[in-house]
């Protein structure tokens, strides 16, 4: 077994279609507040992702890594002329939606946020292994998003949809790279690399029940100049 196939067993448990608030998503049992809700809630976990990949990108002492990375990281900025900026792709979804900013954000919401930059910025293999943790996942997530939004909540323009159509493709490369780089992880740095792996997983997992569980926030949101 790889060192990242052992990585995504060891996270398994919190594969994020097995959540409840997408497997709900997935079957159209949400209500279009709560999707305002949620998208306005992660905001800030996507417009920080650029300073995830940036942090990592600076822990990083191997060149050829280096490189790797930061074709993430133009990718995220949309410097590379392939898509827009990923937050302005986030926030072409959101006014798709009808969610507005969010004049208040959850505990899990900014922890996300916060674990992910504090992961990525303290060590080149956890926060490599954190990042990877979310990007193997996400172009599955992406095109069963796309499927539900379409199905069930009359999202199709590709504006709205611009961003789960960039994470379907982009992070099927992304991942594959990742997974280069995680193979060659030293044994004596595996274990707390995984340790960071499943602390980032784990947090996103928070952010999805807190925004489950947060009915109440939902309709003011979406109502909200």
């Amino acid at each position: 077994m790889t060192f990242s196939e052992q990585l995504k067993a060891t996270i398994a448990d919190l594969h994020l279609l097995s959540h409840p608030f997408y497997q709900a998503w997935t079957r159209g049992e949400l209500s279009q507040q709560e999707l305002q809700h949620y998208a306005a809630q992660y905001q800030p976990f996507v417009e920080a992702f650029p300073r995830y990949v940036s942090g990592l990108h600076s822990r990083c002492d191997n060149a050829e890594a280096r490189t790797m990375i930061l074709e993430n990281l133009m990718d995220e900025e949309g410097t590379t002329g392939r898509s827009a900026p990923h937050p302005q792709l986030w926030q072409d979804f959101m006014d798709g939606l009808g969610s507005h900013k969010a004049q208040q954000f959850g505990q899990a919401a900014l922890a996300a946020r916060d674990t992910y930059l504090d992961v990525c910025r303290s060590s080149y293999e956890g926060g490599l292994c954190a990042l990877y943790a979310y990007e193997y996942q996400t172009p599955e997530i992406s095109k069963t998003k796309i499927e539900g939004l379409k199905s069930f909540y009359g999202i199709e323009t590709p504006e709205a949809l611009a961003f789960f159509k960039v994470h379907e493709t982009a992070d099927v490369y992304h991942s594959a790279t990742c997974e280069k780089l995680i193979d060659a992880i030293p044994a004596d740095r595996q274990a707390e690399a995984l340790m960071a792996a499943r602390k980032a997983a784990q947090t996103l997992w928070d952010f999805l029940s807190e925004v489950h569980g947060d009915k109440g926030c939902a309709m003011a949101e979406s109502t909200a100049a």
